[in-house]
């Protein structure tokens, strides 16, 4: 998995814009086959070198490998949001390949499920927040 910058060209001014999508290499036998996952936009904004630490941190949470030490705290609301998009993404295509009238059973295992976008406060937090003195 890795990032990959396209340039587009301007139709009506001229000049070239630059895309960028997280893409992934899969090989079918002799061949290497590169799909996109994401379409990133031209808003991308994170420094280059960055760019590997992104895609490993959005490959560990698609394989759903939890890291010991958190590292990545400055791209990790990104590879959390890019990786959650990719989810969608994969049920959409999957929903749509599936027939209707088929039905589908799975069985879960309560106690391996984790919590997306879950939030914590701390006490001293709490405390700050329903103080007398605290101004909001």
């Amino acid at each position: 998995m890795y990032i990959r910058r396209t340039q587009i060209q301007k139709k009506k001014e001229g000049g070239f814009y630059y895309t960028y999508r997280i893409v992934e290499s899969i090989r079918a036998g002799k061949q290497v086959r590169q799909y996109t996952l994401l379409n990133l936009g031209a808003d991308f904004v994170l420094a280059k070198e960055k760019w590997p630490i992104l895609t490993k941190r959005i490959e560990e949470l698609l394989s759903w490998q939890n890291n010991f030490c958190e590292i990545y705290c400055d791209t990790d609301v990104l590879s959390r949001g890019f990786a959650e998009k990719i989810i969608i993404k994969k049920q959409d295509v999957n929903d749509d390949d599936t027939d209707k009238s088929e039905k589908d059973y799975r069985s879960i295992d309560i106690d391996s499920q984790e919590m997306s976008r879950s939030r914590s406060v701390g006490c001293l937090s709490a405390l700050f927040i329903f103080s007398p003195g605290c101004k909001s």
